[in-house]
């Protein structure tokens, strides 16, 4: 019976040295927590993958930039450098501030489109309707996320 106490201590006393890193380790990886910054890297680090699908400056339908940007922002494929934002945690704070992912990520790209088309910033007009360049249509998602995150806190 003594031993099954201790031994019972002891794993007391091992949860207690566990729970605190692993509470730590998930606020770390709170959107919430993250300055601008960071988030702003941590999305770098996720939109990435749209350059392994598409070209920096090519410029592509708004359909297939949503799907390439959608699916650079799930967790498929993700590396190490990528372990900050997951997909399910972007919609929480997304939906946390009444909005969704889906919804502020073609809102940036219609801007993107706007932009684009109307040659302003020093870009070149792009001929057809409900199109960007790739490294506009990123630059519109990342810029239009960090707001939303920081919606959800108030």
């Amino acid at each position: 019976m003594r031993t099954l106490f201790r031994g019972l201590a002891l794993l007391a006393g091992c949860v207690a040295l566990i729970l605190p890193g692993a509470s730590r380790a998930q606020e770390e990886e709170d959107l919430d927590l993250l300055s601008d910054e960071e988030i702003a890297e941590a999305l770098y680090a996720e939109l990435d993958d749209v350059y392994e699908r598409l070209q920096p400056e090519g410029v592509y339908n708004i359909d297939v930039l949503y799907q390439t940007i959608m699916y650079a922002l799930s967790d498929a494929g993700d590396d190490d450098s990528e372990d900050v934002i997951d997909m399910e945690e972007l919609d929480e704070e997304m939906g946390e501030a009444g909005d969704s992912l889906a919804h502020v990520v073609s809102g940036a790209l219609q801007s993107a489109d706007q932009v684009s088309d109307s040659g302003q910033g020093g870009l070149i007009r792009v001929q057809r309707a409900r199109a960007a360049r790739t490294r506009v249509a990123v630059a519109y998602v990342s810029q239009a996320i960090v707001p939303v995150i920081r919606a959800a806190n108030r």
